[in-house]
């Protein structure tokens, strides 16, 4: 063997065992020796990229590929590196040079491709066709929901539905392709099933925009309300709790407790004086402090929209402005010229979806260029040089907040002929007040302006324009262009009931509900209620919270929610003493909702880790803040309330093994069910696995069903439980239960049929 081989075999031992210092420096002591030592030179520049030295890595790298031309590896580990120093433009043409090499069958070069060109060129034929080229190598749910979405992107819908639905037969329990099919369903057809849309509290992406709050009651399931009391919970933008609300005048419930955003409640009041509006909470610890003894259940804002059931869906305007805003905005606009015409281009924040929809100023400015109106600034923050774009005949409110005075936005716009803007709220604001609209949408524009609902109250007025795949925004302000001209031209004056619309219906009513609201006088102590399990994605875990809610709720407690999820990922310090500072410098927020309350109540948890941290916070609230600490371990109690608080579901038609498992368990504890469930399954559909949760994600349970959908010997169902009061019952006629959730084992327990 030669001095040279002898040196990287010492250098590769090194590497294996982790010396990377003593490695990097024997590759080097071999290629001084040896310049083009393939093997020196891939392992040394894998030794950089580890140390994020990439630039150093990709020269590495470089070599390997002039010393190798037909090396594949060489091509796509110089394209990690570049891809790593954000050198894009070299990274996709090594990525390229890779998949020349390989006959286009290098998945992870397809992959890195892919991901550059998606945020590239969203959309695009070349993206679809990597993406179709990646899912011919297997099955992944990722690209194949990613290939859906860039579908979505090209407009060609049916072809996305298709591929969503391709995920959900890989995986039932994917909710995301469960949430996208069943908004295409809304497009082609008149209805959809209600857990198809609540999948979307089981979407990562929504939770982290829209964290549930804490609501203590069970799911509206479309049931009648006659006789009941509704609680609806605030979700997503303004935008769309104004497009909501469009249905409200339809619900037959005797009384309705609604959250909105607080820039909003003045006109909410005014539009439905008969119902009750509360602030949305700034917090997902935040528990509204409403009286839940006196209301029977809840839903989320965008459920009504489908929930509702209605002969004759309510038309006209929805939206009663506050008199005093309007009144001041009428008297403002009554000394402007011609038709006046409310404009916003631009909105959204990073890379929100409203980004995406801005037009360039330029190209807005050329719409409305010249035309004799008068053009009002309803865009938020808008630059100087942005608005000299539009010359003498634009106008700036005077006195208003576009940003924070959303009631003083709905005023203004009461009292305009038009609304043109991108899709953001002041095209629900529009519809809201029976003012016309043209809103520009994109050309995948979002489900609700193709949905077949029943939603004429918000489209009556609104004319969209739509970009096109082939030159973007152009062909549809070119014709807004046409069309303004022509609205102006033929403009003859500004209707009275554009000036202030009619009253709702629910506005005008007069019928006392059949049970009024009461407010809960809370006298109780505040109680910081750790480790709150209610937005569980476990069905047992919320039961047994729902009956913890009644039992504090009884005591008159003022309740403040710290959810369980919110403790994700938390260790507790292995030094309780010592490393209370880093945990406050970390969290400091629990440390403030620990500090704040006057007594703090536990949920205990199975998981150790968490029960170490739960242990670590209880000494800190009792030893630090010198609060009274109480551990909430009576869960047969808990579990007896809840399930008298839902009230009794329907079974679903199971085979005789049933498996369910909480919201959080380790991968071992997972596989371990999938083998016992392997080991009970006598043949394909034996089993049936129940998924879903109230809200929140439940990665584990999609994991799950993803291991039982693929594994060999296991065919089974896969359930997804929209409520609690079915998932309890099918807990309950299961001929064997298989579980790590000692909730449900309690709950089949309980339940189960006397002999």
């Amino acid at each position: 063997m030669s001095a040279v081989q002898q040196t990287f075999e010492a250098a590769a031992r090194h590497h294996q065992a982790g010396d990377l210092d003593q490695a990097q420096m024997l590759y080097a002591d071999v290629l001084e020796q040896e310049a083009g030592h393939v093997d020196a030179l891939c392992n040394l520049a894998t030794i950089m990229f580890s140390r994020e030295q990439f630039d150093i890595a990709a020269n590495l790298f470089g070599v390997v590929m002039q010393l190798q031309p037909e090396n594949p590896e060489a091509a796509y580990n110089r394209g990690c590196s570049r891809h790593r120093m954000n050198v894009l433009d070299g990274a996709v043409a090594d990525y390229r040079h890779c998949l020349a090499l390989s006959n286009g069958r290098h998945q992870a070069a397809l992959e890195n491709l892919i991901a550059i060109l998606v945020e590239r060129s969203p959309g695009s034929a070349e993206v679809i066709e990597l993406l179709e080229a990646r899912l011919a190598m297997g099955e992944d749910i990722e690209q194949r929901l990613l290939l859906a979405e860039q579908c979505v992107a090209a407009g060609r819908l049916d072809a996305a539905d298709d591929h969503y639905r391709a995920a959900i037969a890989w995986n039932p329990a994917s909710p995301v392709a469960r949430y996208q099919v069943t908004t295409q369903q809304l497009c082609t057809v008149d209805d959809a099933p209600a857990a198809g849309l609540r999948a979307r509290w089981h979407i990562d992406g929504f939770v982290e925009k829209n964290p549930a709050p804490p609501i203590p009651l069970p799911l509206w399931q479309g049931e009648p309300l006659a006789g009941k009391h509704l609680f609806i919970a605030a979700e997503q933008g303004v935008g769309d709790m104004t497009m909501f609300s469009s249905r409200l005048r339809e619900l037959d419930a005797a009384a309705v407790t609604m959250q909105v955003d607080a820039r909003l409640l003045a006109t909410w009041r005014h539009s439905w004086p008969d119902y009750q509006f509360v602030a949305a909470p700034t917090s997902s610890m935040d528990v509204p402090d409403v009286d839940w003894q006196s209301m029977d259940c809840f839903c989320f804002a965008g459920d009504v929209l489908h929930l509702v059931r209605s002969d004759e869906p309510a038309r006209g305007p929805w939206l009663t402005p506050e008199p005093r805003s309007a009144m001041r905005w009428a008297n403002w606009t009554a000394s402007l010229d011609g038709p006046l015409i409310g404009i916003s281009w631009r909105g959204g924040f990073g890379s929100s979806e409203i980004e995406k929809h801005s037009i360039d100023i330029d190209d807005f400015a050329a719409v409305i260029e010249g035309l004799p109106a008068t053009f009002v600034l309803l865009q938020y923050d808008p630059q100087p040089e942005e608005c000299e774009r539009f010359g003498d005949n634009f106008a700036v409110p005077p006195g208003l907040d576009i940003r924070n005075d959303l009631d003083d936005v709905i005023a203004l716009t009461s009292c305009l002929d038009l609304v043109i803007t991108i899709d953001n709220c002041n095209a629900y604001f529009a519809a809201g007040v029976g003012t016309p609209s043209w809103p520009l949408l994109p050309v995948a524009a979002h489900w609700r302006w193709r949905s077949r609902m029943p939603l004429g109250a918000w489209r009556e007025k609104t004319f969209p324009f739509h970009a096109t795949t082939a030159d973007g925004w152009q062909t549809p302000l070119q014709a807004m262009r046409v069309q303004l001209a022509g609205f102006i031209e033929h403009f003859s004056g500004r209707p009275d009931d554009m000036v202030m619309p009619q009253r709702s219906s629910a506005a005008m009513s007069t019928a006392a509900p059949a049970r009024r609201r009461r407010r809960l006088q809370r006298t109780g102590p505040a109680t910081l209620l750790v480790n709150d399990l209610l937005n569980s994605g476990d069905w047992g875990e919320t039961i047994a919270a729902l009956g913890l809610y009644d039992q504090l709720s009884r005591d008159g407690c003022r309740l403040t929610s710290l959810p369980g999820y919110a403790l994700k990922g938390i260790d507790a310090p292995s030094d309780a003493s010592r490393g209370l500072n880093e945990f406050a410098n970390r969290h400091a927020a629990i440390l403030r909702a620990l500090e704040a309350s006057d007594q703090v109540v536990i949920a205990p948890s199975g998981d150790s880790a968490r029960s170490d941290l739960l242990h670590f916070l209880a000494n800190v609230a009792g030893q630090h803040f010198g609060k009274p600490v109480t551990v909430a371990e009576d869960l047969d109690g808990q579990l007896h309330s809840g399930l008298d608080r839902i009230g009794t579901g329907t079974a679903l038609d199971v085979r005789d093994i049933v498996c369910t498992m909480p919201g959080t368990v380790t991968a071992q504890t997972a596989a371990a069910m999938v083998d016992e469930l392997g080991r009970l399954a006598s043949g394909p559909g034996q089993v049936s696995l129940l998924v879903g949760g109230r809200a929140g994600v439940s990665r584990q349970h999609v994991a799950l069903a993803d291991f039982i959908h693929q594994h060999a010997g296991l065919q089974g169902e896969i359930l997804w439980v929209d409520s609690a009061q079915d998932w309890a019952a099918t807990i309950a006629a299961a001929g064997r239960l298989v579980t790590t959730s000692h909730y449900a084992t309690r709950i089949a327990a309980m339940t189960a049929p006397t002999q």
